[in-house]
């Protein structure tokens, strides 16, 4: 079996529609990517650029407090808007930093979304601040 085939058409690092007019995103020697013609990469060019894309961004694992505040912005963002809007807030890991993500914002519902964010910092900081303050008797 050839290795296109058992890697398939969707872990391809082709750029452009079609095989013919399609580029790929080749890393040279000393890392740099350059898109080259499908046709005039190499075996090993096209194993390289398949790893490079399949290369997890980073393997150290999330703090489990990050995770929950995410979930937490997730939640409070998703809620807000309606039933048709298909809005999405992802969390990734980024060389070990929780980064979000945020899609499906329609442009008149950006306002919305900032308003959104601004009160769960608020409740979020006031949680912390009932946290840090001292229990009187």
């Amino acid at each position: 079996m050839s290795s296109r085939a058992r890697d398939g058409p969707a872990q391809c690092p082709l750029v452009g529609s079609g095989r013919r007019g399609a580029s790929v995103q080749c890393s040279g020697e000393n890392g740099a990517v350059t898109a080259k013609p499908f046709s005039a990469c190499s075996v090993e060019e096209m194993r390289r650029a398949i790893q490079r894309k399949r290369k997890p961004s980073s393997s150290k694992p999330l703090p489990a407090e990050d995770l929950a505040l995410a979930e937490q912005y997730q939640a409070a963002v998703t809620s807000r808007f309606p039933k048709g809007v298909l809005v999405k807030v992802q969390v990734r890991n980024q060389k070990g930093k929780a980064v979000l993500d945020f899609k499906g914002i329609p442009v008149n519902d950006v306002g919305m979304l900032v308003e959104v964010l601004k009160a769960q910092l608020a409740l979020m900081s006031q949680a912390r601040r009932e946290q840090k303050a001292p229990v009187e008797a």
